[in-house]
């Protein structure tokens, strides 16, 4: 044997198969490297479950940076996404069961959050004896597939959808692909329009050379053009092209959008002839019109803006706005530019200087325009000041005549309901009071009807003619008169929207006539005499109560009847107090917020306080049939006054008995107290219990922060504005307690909350009732001076009627410059002072008015409500202070407590 040979055989041999294996080695990491390319992992399963093993491959498709120890088919289970579990599980366990092979695709959710499509394959294999021993298979992420083809899938619905007609063109000009909108838009079948040159579709065709060479060498081009139907209809398009390239950016034809702008065409149109009709306006126009930059310099006026002024229009054209004014009224009352600039729409009454130097009475509204050009309107108001101080006149003259005629004096509506009186009425009729007066309905009180008045009243609205009669009446409190009636209908627009009364009280002349009745010829001249004066005074009060009438039905231009009124009245009352305690919720939440909302500790009576709640939710609670308030009270009398703000106190349990009722349909809701600890009797413990929906056990812990429901979809059925218990939270807090709630769904809740046990002395009885009873009775400030600032004239007469019985004087102002003068010039004993006024606000008024009567008290009343609004009020000088809507009784009190000081 040649040992030689064979030893050199073997090295061959070994270094072949050290080749060979470097190849396998190769060929193996150009396969590892080709499935982490295209995301294949592998995996292999025993199928007796105890083994399952996974390549890399599969934790990279997963996003798994640290391999964990275990990575089986339980820990896969929990990346599977939730839509897909149950199919995943389903489709997997079916294949395993009955030994079969499969391909199936499923969702996961890696773990970085990334959703992804995979394809599942599977085989099994089998022993010597035919029996499956193992489950091998392969993972492959295929998202980008499904991504494309959804991308894919929406272009083409795009394409198809879109708003704009979209074609393809080649080299030539063929179009080669459209969209349904485009061959609708020619009135051809897509296949109609496919093969056909894009200039059969356009009016001037000598423009597609153009625009082609410019799509050529610009890669794009647009442009606006008469698009030409099947039918030779024809309407105005803009189309845009996008040249295309082929790999070697080589140009292969474009891709164009066509849009109809027929209606922005005619709209353009229109515009034209919009902009020469405004030219036309503004040249005819009365006002005058001036149109400037935002230096105020004039570069359009009309010919209106030059009779006004009294400078020609080129002369206008040379000047600014402020050159029409007086320099130091400017200083003064600037023009305010800066409001107009700010897009703010400015109205002003100034006086301008024309140009020969006179001035005159001006209103002129400036606003700002789109093209940032500033625009003032200018009319000569001179005449119309003029007449409306003589209307103003006219009226003081016509309150005078008719608040201190001896004659009795009404009007009434339509409808029979008396609306306006005099005093001297009051006397004729022996009624107690206007308000009294008021009472009686002209068309349904017996003895006016009786009497046949309510007949001729009815006539009078008919025959739209005055009406006199005389009767013999009996009021309704019992006295009896002669009295000739003057019925004068007042006409608005064709039709009777008053009768206006004059009474005279005649029974002393008609007891003279039956005395006199022989003496005929001095009983005609008396009836004559009489007619006279009547007819004159009827001419004299009628003349300004026409005035008066027409500027009325400017305000209220609707005539309802008493049912609507009634039913109209007592929606804005009710949707008034809904807004109300949201606006006094919210107002108390930012108080507790900001540490403002205020405790008044003194002695109060829980017993009492429980009777009166009580009382006021059984008489809510009627509608709930199958619903039982009840209370418990376990302290004695004497035992249950304690140290507390009752308001505040009466304010927690009202919102918690509240959401009870609310959200308690059957059984009961009970509120009661008890002593938290009997030995030493620190805290009270209060408690509000239902037997309503509940609250679940996840919201308990939220349920007092601010806006939270327990369940949001209750907000649908039973409202609310969500800060009642983060009210009760923030109050209870303040007075020394705490609050918590024990509750379960659909078995009640349980809301509790501790006060200290601070027991205090019971209050007289009868020293409370004096005192209750002093609040109820009127206030008699006979010869004090009250100032009243309000420039808000509803508000002024709400005030001014609050007061009228106090018998004090009120005076009177409308803003800050004129509060400050009457109070230098005036001796006053109080000032009601509103905060929000022109030109000097309430702060400032204050400060100046206690620089000069520094012991002058002064109590703002004003819509800012919030902390710190009332710290202004007190930094500026004021001794008190109310927040609007005002409440009557506590205004009184503090005016009184001022007065008494």
């Amino acid at each position: 044997m040649n040992y030689k040979e064979e030893y050199q055989k073997l090295l061959q041999h070994i270094s072949y198969l050290e080749e060979e294996n470097h190849r396998l080695k190769k060929k193996q990491e150009i396969f590892d490297k080709t499935r982490k390319i295209a995301k294949i992992g592998s995996w292999m399963l025993d199928m007796k479950g105890k083994d399952f093993n996974v390549s890399n491959e599969i934790y990279d498709i997963f996003d798994i940076v640290d391999k964990p120890s275990k990575f089986g088919l339980e820990e896969i289970a929990e990346f599977i996404h939730p839509d897909f579990k149950d199919s995943t599980f389903e489709a997997f366990e079916s294949y395993r069961k009955n030994i079969k092979n499969f391909d199936f695709e499923f969702k996961i959710i890696s773990q970085k959050g990334k959703e992804k499509v995979l394809r599942c394959i599977g085989e099994f294999e089998y022993n010597k004896f035919g029996a499956p021993v193992l489950l091998s298979g392969l993972l492959i992420d295929i998202t980008s597939k499904e991504l494309y083809s959804e991308v894919e899938s929406k272009f083409k619905i795009l394409f198809e959808n879109a708003p704009d007609g979209i074609f393809m063109i080649n080299i030539k000009g063929i179009i080669t692909l459209c969209n349904n909108q485009f061959a609708n838009s020619v009135k051809l079948k897509k296949e109609e329009v496919i093969g056909r040159h894009a200039t059969d579709f356009i009016k001037n065709k000598s423009i597609f050379k153009l625009k082609f060479k410019e799509l050529v060498d610009n890669a794009f081009a647009e442009a606006e053009l008469i698009q030409i139907a099947a039918d030779n209809s024809e309407q105005y398009v803009w189309r845009k092209s996008i040249a295309l390239y082929d790999s070697n950016n080589k140009f292969t034809g474009a891709i164009s959008f066509s849009r109809d702008i027929t209606e922005q065409k005619e709209a353009e149109n229109k515009l034209k002839l919009s902009e020469e009709k405004y030219r036309l306006l503004i040249d005819h126009a009365v006002d005058g019109i001036f149109i400037g930059d935002y230096s105020g310099k004039f570069q359009i006026v009309n010919e209106s803006a030059a009779q006004i002024t009294g400078y020609s229009k080129e002369e206008l054209l040379t000047m600014k706005m402020a050159d029409l004014f007086d320099k130091n009224q400017l200083n003064e009352k600037p023009l305010r530019f800066d409001l107009v600039l700010e897009g703010q729409s400015v109205t002003m009454q100034r006086k301008i200087v024309k140009k020969d130097g006179s001035k005159l009475e001006i209103e002129m509204k400036s606003k700002k325009l789109k093209n940032g050009l500033l625009q003032a309107i200018m009319r000569d108001i001179s005449v119309y000041n003029e007449t409306l101080r003589n209307l103003r006149n006219s009226e003081e003259n016509f309150r005078l005549l008719f608040e201190n005629s001896p004659l009795g004096i009404f009007t009434a509506t339509k409808d029979g309901t008396i609306i306006n009186l005099n005093e001297s009425l009051l006397d004729v009729l022996g009624s107690p009071s206007i308000e009294a007066t008021k009472t009686i309905n002209i068309l349904t009180f017996p003895p006016l009807v009786e009497n046949g008045f309510a007949n001729d009243f009815l006539n009078c609205i008919k025959s739209r003619k005055i009406i006199k009669k005389e009767y013999l009446y009996t009021s309704k409190w019992g006295k009896t008169n002669y009295l000739w009636e003057h019925l004068v209908p007042l006409i608005e627009n064709d039709d009777v929207k008053l009768v206006y009364v004059i009474v005279e009280n005649t029974t002393q002349r008609k007891n003279i006539e039956l005395e006199l009745i022989k003496a005929k010829e001095k009983a005609e001249e008396s009836d004559k005499l009489k007619s006279s004066f009547l007819a004159n005074m009827s001419h004299e009060i009628r003349t300004p109560m026409n005035a008066i009438v027409g500027f009325s039905d400017l305000i209220n231009n609707e005539i309802i009847s008493g049912d609507e009124q009634k039913k109209y009245t007592e929606i804005i009352k009710y949707n008034s107090n809904q807004l109300l305690q949201i606006i006094n919720d919210i107002l108390d939440i930012s108080k507790i917020e900001v540490g403002q909302l205020k405790i008044v500790k003194k002695a109060c009576n829980i017993n009492d306080l429980f009777d009166k709640l009580y009382n006021v939710f059984i008489e809510e609670t009627k509608h709930k049939e199958k619903l039982k308030i009840i209370k418990n009270k376990t302290l004695s009398n004497e035992e249950c006054v304690i140290q507390t703000d009752e308001l505040r106190l009466w304010q927690v349990l009202t919102n918690l008995i509240n959401n009870a009722i609310k959200f308690t349909e059957n059984g009961y809701v009970e509120f009661g107290y008890y002593i938290q600890d009997e030995e030493y009797k620190h805290n009270l413990v209060f408690y509000v219990k239902d037997t309503g929906i509940g609250i679940s056990k996840k919201n308990i812990k939220n349920i007092f922060n601010v806006f939270h429901r327990a369940d949001q979809a209750t907000n649908k059925i039973y409202g609310g504005t969500g800060l009642g218990l983060s009210i009760c939270k923030g109050i209870t807090k303040l007075l020394g307690g705490k609050i918590w709630v024990e509750s379960n769904v659909s078995s009640g809740s349980v809301f509790y909350f501790t006060l200290p046990y601070e027991i205090q002395k019971r209050e007289n009885k009868m020293e409370k009732n004096n005192s209750e009873e002093r609040k109820s009775k009127d206030f008699n400030w006979q010869g004090k001076s009250i100032l009243v600032v309000e420039d808000n004239m509803p508000n002024f007469i709400f005030i001014k009627e609050l007061l009228k019985r106090t018998e004090a004087k009120i005076i009177h102002a409308e803003a800050g410059d004129e509060a400050v003068d009457i109070a230098t010039n005036n001796y006053l004993d109080m000032v009601l002072m509103d905060i929000r006024l022109p030109e000097m606000d309430g702060y400032e008024a204050t400060r100046k008015i206690k620089l000069i009567k520094p012991d002058l008290p002064i109590i703002a009343q004003t819509a800012y409500a919030m902390a710190d609004d009332r710290i202004k009020c007190f930094e500026a000088g004021c001794n008190g202070y109310f927040s609007k809507p005002i409440n009557r009784t506590e205004l009184l009190q503090m005016i009184d407590t001022y007065f008494k000081e």
